[in-house]
């Protein structure tokens, strides 16, 4: 983009309509476009039975250890860090075989988020193959398309896998962790798939209707936002961060019954609390084909508890409820996490 000096009345003498304009676009530049699909779900005492679920059960599975404290060996495994992208026509036809893209995983605030890019405009990346010239045989790196001869497509499938460390790293030494393929130099080039790499079900499946044109650098970021539906339930920034979906850090996590209210904003408790206020009975922790749910959470503390809360080891809060719990009683009813999902309105 650029600025044209007395563009209007230049445009008058050349025959271009006059309409005020201040700037120019090349029809010889790619443009980058982000796309961004958010869906929000919903945490409360409900169970919510309908929406877009994009989910599958062992990724929602996986998700419920965040209540729980991960084995050192399977810190990382749970991480979504690779995508399987699949670009369609808009009456269906498959377009380019799959091509296998890294994923950042990240938590913030209320969310988690997973984003992923292709090179430019017409090439998802570069790919080693071998060549023979000559009777030599060496690796040369080739384009891998992502679109049709003009580089557009209409539908981008998406599969989002977890770091499984045995099947990874047989087929892909230098893995798909993003910190592995900086380090390596592997982000250099896409993967080759190999058959019956993918046959297994995914983490997150769905399709996005991009209809991307020639010119269109594309990333695609799918970000999943958690809103309290009650009042009196506290979400904290830990939900996200702490997710084994998106963290490859090992935390502790715990379940306390606090003798005060929490804020509705509140992030933390003070350390000293855990100890003072940990339940030592243990929580039943669900998991279904669409929720996860926090129930029987018993005060065996020495006080009546005014709310809950599951905090990691520095206090922080994953999430919380205000509730009365006396010594003896358990909370009231089940907190859900719904992975029916909606999308939020903007």
């Amino acid at each position: 983009i650029y600025l044209v000096e007395n563009y209007n009345r230049i445009s008058e003498y050349v025959g271009i309509n006059s309409l005020q304009r201040f700037y120019e676009v090349s029809e010889k530049q790619a443009t980058a476009r982000l796309c961004n699909f958010s869906y929000m779900a919903k945490v409360g005492r409900q169970h919510i039975s309908s929406g877009e679920l994009i989910m599958t059960r062992k990724c929602i599975r996986a998700f419920s250890y965040v209540f729980r404290n991960i084995e050192a060996e399977d810190v990382g495994n749970y991480e979504i860090t690779f995508v399987v992208a699949t670009a369609y026509a808009k009456d269906g036809t498959l377009i380019q075989s799959p091509t296998v893209h890294a994923v950042s995983s990240n938590g913030f605030g209320n969310s988690i988020s997973f984003f992923f890019s292709f090179e430019d405009n017409y090439s998802a990346g570069g790919q080693a193959v071998q060549a023979s010239q000559d009777g030599t045989v060496r690796q040369v790196q080739v384009a891998v398309p992502y679109g049709d001869e003009y580089g557009e497509f209409y539908y981008l499938k998406m599969d989002f896998y977890n770091y499984d460390t045995i099947r990874n790293k047989e087929k892909y030494p230098n893995g798909f962790t993003w910190t592995d393929q900086i380090e390596n130099g592997w982000c250099k080039s896409l993967p080759k798939v190999q058959e019956g790499d993918f046959e297994g079900e995914p983490y997150m499946s769905y399709t996005a209707t991009i209809d991307k044109n020639s010119g269109e650098k594309i990333s695609v970021e799918t970000q999943l936002h958690f809103q309290a539906e009650d009042s009196d339930v506290i979400i904290g920034s830990a939900l996200g961060e702490d997710n084994p979906l998106v963290s490859n850090v090992a935390h502790t996590h715990t379940f306390v019954l606090l003798p005060y209210a929490l804020e509705p904003l509140q992030e933390s408790i003070p350390v000293e609390d855990i100890e003072k206020c940990r339940t030592n009975s243990g929580v039943l922790i669900s998991s279904g084909n669409s929720y996860v749910s926090i129930s029987r959470l018993l005060n065996d503390t020495e006080q009546d508890a005014k709310s809950w809360a599951c905090v990691n080891e520095e206090g922080n809060i994953l999430i919380g409820k205000n509730e009365e719990v006396a010594v003896g009683e358990e909370i009231s009813k089940s907190i859900y996490i719904n992975f029916y999902l909606n999308k939020p309105n903007y």
